[in-house]
Parts: C-alpha cells; structure tokens; sequence
C-alpha cells in the first residue's frame, strides 16, 4: 500500500498499562503504520500513553468533560478531512461516528465503524428505569449511526445477522474483520508445568460483570471443587460482581483456593495464561472475545457458553466444549471433564494453537489493508 495513503483512526484509550483487548489495536496500528500514514485521535484522555514508532501524529484528546471532548474532537477530524483525509475509522464511539459521518456527508470520503457488542435494545413501551431509557436512547443512535456510516466493521458472520435484525441494517452495509491476537507475544511465555504438575488453575479473565456471566462464578467454582478439590481459581478482573463472588467464596470456605487479581495489564495477560490449565467464559453476552484467541495462541483449552460469535470462531473438538447460554450446570460438568482429561486437554491445546493461525495480527494487517481500498 502506498504511504501516501491517509486513515484518520479513532481509538478509545492509549494507556500503555490498559487492562483492556485495546492493547491488541496498538500491535495492529504499529503495523498499518509501516505503509499507511495514519492520524490516531484517542477519544480519552491518557495518564501513560503508548509510544509509537511507526506512527508520528497522534492527538491525545485534552477534555474529559463530554460536549467539550467531542467539540475537541470534531475540530481535530474537521482538520484531517481539509488537509486531504479521506478515510476515517472509528473503534466504537458512535459519537465519533457520526461527526465523522456528517463531515464526509458533506465533504465527501468515507467513515467506518467497527461494533462488535450484541445485545437486545430495550423498545419505547419497556422503558421503566433511567438506566433502560439510556439503553433505548443508545439503541437509538446506534440504528441511525449504522445507517449513516459507509461500512459497520464487526468481528464474525453471526454478529452480521444479529445486527441486521435487531436494526434493519442492509447485510451490504457490513464488513467482517476477524479480531487477532501477536502469537510471538504469547509464544514468549512458557507454561509453568512445575505448578501445574502440583494442581490445576482454572483461569477467568474478563470483567466482572452480569454480561460477562460472573453471578455464574461462585456455582461454577463450587461444582468444580466438590470433584476435584484441589483446584483453584484465578480471577483476573473487576466489576459490579467482584465483591460479591469474593464474598459467597468466603461463605463457602473456599477463600484460599481462589485468588481475585483485579484488573491486570493486557501486556501481562500471557503471564497469567501460562500458569493456567483451563480458560472458563461463561459470559452471558458476547461479540467476537478475543480472550479465546489468547488462550490458543497460549495452548489453553476453554469452556464457554454459546452467545454472540463464538460459534464462528472454534470449530472441532472446540466445539464439544461451548455449552447453551444459562446451562450453567452443564458449563460445570465440561470444566470438571476437562480437567480430568489430559489427553483432551493435551488435543484442545494443540489444535488450538493450530486454530488460532488464522487470528494472527499479520493477516488481521492484510485484511484492514485491503477492506479500506476494496471499499474505497
């Protein structure tokens, strides 16, 4: 691709120590930066940015305030597009894109959005709750933002579908890049099969919240050490149901076989991965979750409920391990089944890390280069 080539790319943080699968975008843009001259507009504001070196101009947004932030914002894409910008690529903000989507209206070029996050919008007649008139009033400007942008990039075909029927969006308006995930990043942790030999570490990292199925973890943890006593659980993430899992784990006597970490850095996630025989994602809600390219690229079996894309992504014998959305008895009965079988963990690792190939970040690279001209 020519350097010549000018992307106006709107990422929501740049924090160097980012808990968040946001840390993955900052691999792909230090690629894309190798052949595309790029202007990354950060929606937040940054304590530790990342530093780039591949890509030279990077505006760090200076408003927390919101009306202030997006005015802020809004003249910094204004500028790009006047100085002969004429592809914009938004990471999540709809606010983002639709400025971006008026100023192409009316001065031509494209806007992109990726969206990745499927859940049914509450309607009109069900609003009861500030919190469910925010989420109409999202819903809402989400339809008329897909309408508005050129292209809605998300992660898997089945997001595709859910998309089109939640808001009528034409099936051409959408666009699949799968997520990726730096093999050579994981490739440098080794697993640590001295603690392993000693007992087994069911690992969950995400955050804790009803979307991501933590009310499931206590149960969960239960079940699983009613069989197999000696295990023990890394928790890794925070949120709304942290204190309460802490505290039923406590109840249940079982406060020395789980270990709550709170948010880690995505750079250290491998770390934690290494350590561990079995990734649990029980999550209620999905899109594309890049935590289970992270367990392949680390040679970890999973077990993980069958919501949003995760079809798209495993396939044979992955699939023997995604359990229907709210079975959670069932979830528990694969985790204890895969943990008494080394043999099966043993194949679930290496077909993973021979799945995960095709999520590498050097085809994600290739696949982004080529939507952004094909389109063009």
């Amino acid at each position: 691709m020519d350097k010549k080539f000018k992307l106006c790319f709107s990422i929501p943080e740049l924090e160097s120590d980012t808990p968040t699968h946001h840390f993955h975008l900052y691999e792909l843009l230090e690629e894309l930066g190798k052949e595309v001259s790029i202007l990354l507009v950060v929606d937040k504001p940054t304590v530790k940015p990342y530093r780039f070196e591949n890509i030279q101009k990077v505006h760090l947004t200076r408003f927390d305030f919101f009306p202030l932030r997006k005015l802020e914002q809004s003249i910094c894409f204004l500028l790009a597009r006047v100085r002969g910008c004429e592809t914009f690529y938004i990471h999540y903000s709809l606010w983002n894109a639709l400025i971006t989507s008026l100023i192409t209206m009316l001065l031509g070029g494209r806007t992109f959005l990726w969206n990745c996050h499927v859940y049914r919008r509450p309607r009109l007649k069900e609003v009861r709750t500030v919190e469910t008139l925010r989420k109409w009033f999202n819903g809402r400007v989400q339809g008329y933002v897909f309408q508005w942008v050129d292209r809605v990039v998300t992660g898997t075909p089945s997001i595709v579908s859910d998309y089109g029927k939640e808001f009528g969006t034409p099936i051409n308006k959408f666009v699949v890049l799968p997520n990726w995930v730096n093999s050579e990043r994981f490739r440098s942790f080794s697993p640590c099969s001295a603690e392993k030999a000693r007992r087994k570490i069911v690992a969950f990292v995400h955050s804790l919240t009803k979307e991501k199925g933590a009310a499931h973890l206590p149960f969960i943890i239960k079940e699983v050490m009613k069989d197999l006593p000696e295990t023990a659980f890394l928790i890794i993430g925070d949120g709304f149901y942290k204190e309460s899992v802490r505290d039923e784990v406590r109840r249940a006597g079982l406060a020395d076989r789980v270990d709550f970490l709170g948010y880690v850095a995505n750079l250290d996630v491998p770390k934690y991965l290494s350590r561990s025989d079995l990734l649990i994602v029980p999550s209620e809600n999905e899109g594309f979750p890049r935590v289970l390219l992270e367990a392949m690229a680390m040679g970890i079996p999973f077990v993980a409920t069958d919501v949003g894309g995760i079809m798209d992504i495993v396939a044979p014998p992955q699939t023997d391990y995604i359990v229907p959305k709210g079975d959670i008895e069932g979830f528990s009965k694969k985790v204890i089944s895969l943990l008494e079988d080394d043999a099966m963990r043993e194949k679930f690792s290496k077909f993973g890390l021979e799945r995960v190939k095709e999520y590498t970040l050097e085809k994600a690279t290739e696949r982004f280069k080529k939507m952004i001209i094909s389109t063009a």
